[in-house]
């Protein structure tokens, strides 16, 4: 396959190939490194890439496949960091100069959980200064560029995140949410975001938690792929005082059967009162597909 198509596939794709060795760890990073060094000039989606890293890490990861020793559906797949989020060895900026010395010595959790699931780092990423903001215009690390429009904004502050997600660049990123930083990129970007409830994702070795109020979370090219990111990030971080102790459910188990015992709420006011036509009637599509897959929708008045 070419790195292209190979780049292009999702996770779930892939899981079952590199187990059964149709694909190799080492050929999966050095496809996403070829096309991060085509692309990351223009895109400028990384801050820094640790490719010798990844390299070795991948060979281990191959080498352990081959002998029976799978860890999972994220063995052996490149992945992106958002650079607000430790990676042990490597500078953590948070998108700031002020930051460029600070090299972490352990890695954050949902990192670390990452990687002992064979997940494969390529880098940092990119991201709006101090994840104060939604355009990810670096002014030290240059602005990030939408891979569908170079003249448009990829949203952020995980812009670089959801960059390289939409140009096959990685095939996940895990970026932080307060007020959108994961869901904006994901909007502008084309892809998956999402912003775990508080507490089911550790955010210690954040560098930007908002007073305990971040939520670390993935950014990836599918609803699946989402959930098997989600599956292992969560999980109760006992050195994390604001991790929730939550049983980890298959977050995969409902994908692809109806919404039938499900409710959700729908904005009476507000919601709809400033808006364009097309992007009302994409939303309006969209709650009235939920009712049709069998969801009860409720009307919320909001007193705010």
């Amino acid at each position: 396959m070419t790195d292209e198509s190979l780049c292009r596939l999702s996770i779930h794709e892939l899981s079952s190939m590199l187990r059964e060795g149709q694909v190799s760890p080492v050929e999966l990073v050095d496809a996403s490194i070829s096309r991060i060094e085509r692309h990351q000039p223009e895109l400028q989606g990384f801050i820094c890439q640790t490719f010798d890293a990844a390299r070795a890490h991948a060979a281990e990861r191959e080498t352990a496949i081959g002998r029976g020793d799978y860890l999972g559906p994220l063995d052996g797949i490149p992945v992106g960091i958002k650079d607000n989020l430790a990676v042990a060895g490597v500078a953590a900026t948070a998108g700031a100069l002020a930051h460029a010395d600070y090299v972490p010595e352990e890695d954050a959790e949902s990192v670390r959980r990452l990687k002992a699931a064979g997940a494969i780092v390529l880098g940092k990423e990119n991201m709006h200064e101090l994840a104060a903001g939604g355009r990810s215009n670096n002014p030290y690390y240059g602005a990030v560029k939408n891979p569908w429009n170079l003249e448009r904004i990829p949203g952020g502050s995980s812009g670089g995140g959801g960059a390289n997600v939409a140009a096959c660049l990685t095939f996940a990123s895990l970026g932080t949410d307060v007020a959108g930083s994961i869901r904006f990129p994901a909007h502008c970007c084309g892809v998956v975001g999402m912003k775990p409830t508080f507490g089911r994702v550790s955010q210690r070795g954040s560098l930007l938690t908002w007073g305990h109020g971040d939520h670390v979370g993935p950014l990836t090219r599918s609803v699946r792929d989402s959930a098997l990111l989600l599956q292992v990030c969560a999980g109760h971080d006992p050195r994390d005082a604001s991790s929730r102790k939550l049983p980890v459910n298959d977050f995969s188990a409902q994908i692809g059967k109806d919404l039938h015992g499900v409710k959700i709420g729908v904005p009476a006011n507000f919601y709809f009162d400033v808006v364009s036509d097309d992007v009302e009637e994409k939303v309006r599509a969209a709650i009235a597909l939920m009712s049709e897959q069998g969801a009860e929708l409720v009307e919320i008045d909001s007193l705010f």
